[in-house]
């Protein structure tokens, strides 16, 4: 494989683009679409994948936010300043629904609403942990 995609349906494409670019620093790399279809691809980075049974997400959200959410879908991108990040994030509009607090593992974490039903963990290596990767 050379490639993986992530593919968001949004209903806001220009809300959640600037909010990406302009917050998280991902590039775009391509825009296209014909008539009122749209799409843009961003430069990401490194991507990982994280496969988690119930009790594990259920876990990671109650750290984060404090209660089970039963998504099936969260992202999560790691940061430099996961506080500053949250703030600017909560100043665009965006909800942040679980405030940066420090993870029993070492990162400092934040949970963000990008839209209804997606949600955005920040997380920013404050302390010394076992680097999987």
């Amino acid at each position: 494989m050379s490639e993986l995609r992530l593919v968001l349906r949004v209903d806001d494409l220009e809300r959640l683009t600037a909010v990406l670019t302009e917050e998280l620093g991902l590039p775009v790399t391509a825009s296209f679409g014909t008539g009122g279809a749209r799409a843009v691809l961003l430069q990401a980075g490194r991507a990982t994948i994280e496969i988690g049974n119930a009790a594990h997400t259920d876990d990671i959200d109650d750290l984060e936010i404090g209660h089970a959410t039963g998504a099936q879908v969260r992202l999560a991108v790691e940061v430099d300043a996961t506080d500053e990040l949250a703030a600017a994030l909560g100043r665009r509009g965006l909800d942040v629904v679980g405030a940066p607090a420090t993870m029993p593992w070492g990162s400092r974490n934040a949970r963000v609403a990008l839209t209804d039903d997606l949600q955005l963990t920040l997380f920013e290596q404050v302390e010394d942990e076992e680097r999987f990767v």
